[in-house]
């Protein structure tokens, strides 16, 4: 019977038919190379002040020999592509030991003024084909980062350092309700009940709740991740 094989280049998923089961397995386990980026970005999230003209990314590509194509746009929360965001330049070709900046518009309506709006920032690195593998067998891998890109309106501009001391905790039956009271997305790392690791992190929006599924009774630890990507001191909670 006729095999798939399943082939990643340039960014596209491609499905060819391979006759037998033998040569299936040689191209999986001889003479397979797989090219990745050396690429990264120069933050973890994105700040985006609703006063400010526009959010910049700096993307840093520290191979000494290759370079790649970098493919950028946003999502919202619910991870559909957003076009009241303009990524410039939204595709280019980030040369060998070299860095470039990504600047971030908003052209949209008015965002809620009261709390941050969430989007994801998309960034894709394609690798190159090097034209001593073009007649080897070569899986070409796009590795897309995605970094979380919060716009905040001038009425929280300045962030509350106290925020991630408000958060409330709840047990039901089952699970433990974690409440945002604040207008701030928190996200909540190295989670501990009783000093025992329950969850790695958790993410609650801004007036809303989201849960933890573990029935612990007595206190809750915590930290959070700040504006520019460090955990910040830890927190402990009795549970209600």
């Amino acid at each position: 019977m006729p095999w798939m094989a399943l082939c990643i280049k340039n960014g596209f998923i491609m499905i060819k038919r391979i006759s037998g089961l033998l040569f299936l397995l040689v191209l999986c386990f001889t003479g397979v190379q797989v090219q990745a980026g050396g690429v990264t970005l120069g933050a973890t999230r994105i700040i985006y002040p609703s006063n400010a003209r526009q959010a910049e990314l700096t993307v840093i590509n520290s191979d000494p020999q290759n370079k790649f194509l970098v493919q950028s746009w946003i999502e919202d929360e619910k991870e559909h592509k957003n076009q009241d965001f303009i990524v410039t330049p939204p595709l280019y070709v980030l040369e060998a030991n070299k860095e470039n900046t990504l600047r971030i518009v908003y052209t949209g309506s008015n965002l809620p003024q009261d709390r941050e709006s969430m989007f994801w920032a998309n960034i894709k690195v394609i690798p190159p084909l090097n034209d001593e593998h073009k007649t080897e067998n070569t899986m070409q891998i796009a590795i897309q980062n995605r970094i979380k890109l919060f716009y905040r309106p001038l009425s929280i501009l300045k962030y509350d350092t106290q925020a991630p001391d408000k958060l409330q905790f709840v047990r039901q039956t089952n699970k433990i309700k974690v409440t945002n009271p604040t207008p701030y997305y928190l996200t909540l790392v190295n989670i501990k009940a009783n000093d025992k690791g329950i969850a790695s992190s958790l993410l609650v929006a801004p007036f809303s709740s989201a849960y933890l599924t573990t029935p612990v009774r007595g206190s809750i630890s915590y930290q959070t991740i700040n504006d520019y990507g460090a955990q910040t001191t830890r927190v402990i909670k009795k549970i209600n």
